[in-house]
């Protein structure tokens, strides 16, 4: 009797048909086994180009970090140039108001001349806003008085507050400096008016000595 094959084996328990249907149904399972690294493959160029398109964008927000840190300097190139105020010069060129408010309102203006009459001083606007150093070369004043802390800290290059440069006798240029309140400051809290009246009152001696 001969040797009967696999195959013949099978057969002969009727299980060849079933082999043949489970071999069909692995046949797509191998090729989905096949296939699967190129999925992975496609996946990794997409992870890839991903990366690369990530990058782009963070190398450009780099560049546009850059750009906005140069405009930050220069930006601060451009503040740091000496500021422009209105100023008020009295007739014999001793005083010279600068005001923080480089257009005044007309309270405002109303308040600066009752001061300037207190004070006997006889003065007028300078027409256009200017850089206090250059009205200092023109005027040749004995006196400034800084109203407001924007000025007051401009013109002595400080960064300390109004409340803590008022009361004290400063120099700049080489000329007497008091700092007081701004217009508009008098304006909302009435009660810092005697405060200022008192920084005047220092003006006024401190002239008077300088004279």
């Amino acid at each position: 009797m001969s040797q009967m094959t696999r195959e013949d084996m099978l057969r002969e328990l009727e299980l060849l048909p079933v082999w043949t249907l489970h071999a069909s149904k692995l046949k797509p399972a191998t090729i989905f086994i096949e296939a699967a690294p190129k999925a992975a493959a496609q996946k990794k160029d997409s992870t890839v180009e991903a990366n690369q398109t990530t990058a782009s964008i963070i190398s450009s927000e780099s560049k546009d970090v850059i750009i906005e840190q140069s405009d930050a300097v220069e930006l601060a190139v451009q503040t740091s140039k000496p500021l422009e105020f209105k100023q008020v010069a009295s007739d014999d060129g001793d005083w010279l108001f600068v005001l923080s408010n480089t257009e005044l309102r007309a309270e405002e203006s109303l308040l600066l001349l009752n001061i300037l009459i207190a004070m006997r001083i006889k003065a007028k606007p300078i027409e256009m806003p200017a850089n206090t150093l250059d009205v200092l070369s023109l005027i040749h004043p004995k006196l400034i008085i800084a109203m407001g802390e924007v000025p007051a800290q401009h013109l002595l290059q400080t960064a300390e507050t109004l409340a803590d440069l008022r009361g004290t006798l400063h120099y700049w240029q080489g000329v007497a400096l008091v700092v007081t309140y701004d217009l508009q400051h008098l304006l909302q809290i009435l009660p810092d008016k005697a405060k200022a009246w008192e920084d005047l009152c220092l003006a006024k001696a401190t002239m008077q000595s300088i004279t």
